[in-house]
Order: C-alpha cells, then sequence, then structure tokens
C-alpha cells in the first residue's frame, strides 16, 4: 500500500504549515485563509499535503458507494495568487 503524506522536504514555515488541516476541513477564522493560502502557494510540503488528502477522500468516496450510503466531502481546493488575496 503507498503512503500518504511522503514528502522530501518539510514545511518552510512549519507554524503557519500547521494550520494545513484546519484549512482543510475549513475550520481556519476569516483572517487566517488568506495567510494560509498565500504560505500554500509558497510550500510544496503544504500543497502535497492537500493534494494527498484529496486523493484519499477520492478513494474512500469510491470505495463507500458500492456497499454503503456514505458519502465523504471532497473539498475542491482553489488556488489563487498572493495578489489575488486580500
Amino acid at each position: 500500500m503507498k503512503k500518504l503524506f511522503t514528502s522530501v522536504k518539510a514545511c518552510n514555515e512549519p507554524e503557519v504549515g500547521s494550520m494545513v488541516y484546519d484549512y482543510y476541513n475549513g475550520a481556519l477564522n476569516v483572517d487566517q485563509v488568506p495567510r494560509f493560502e498565500v504560505h500554500l502557494i509558497k510550500c510544496s510540503h503544504c500543497e502535497r499535503i492537500v493534494v494527498e488528502l484529496d486523493k484519499m477522500l477520492a478513494i474512500l468516496n469510491e470505495r463507500s458507494t458500492n456497499n454503503s450510503d456514505v458519502e465523504f466531502r471532497l473539498r475542491p481546493v482553489v488556488y489563487r495568487p498572493p495578489s489575488a488575496i486580500k
């Protein structure tokens, strides 16, 4: 089985990177979102975590459709350049 969340490079701003799961789940405060999105553009490690989370949820959804009515929420992440973030 393939390991998730593997990366050669670590987060370049661990304090901001620690918010990755809250960002993914929509649990950040409104004022924290732009800061994290700017970080996400610059940090390939955190970007990779978000991509891996999307892959994992897609796999769970695929498997759950055959044997239950449980559906996992896929959260599309919209990447915006720093100039577009206010």
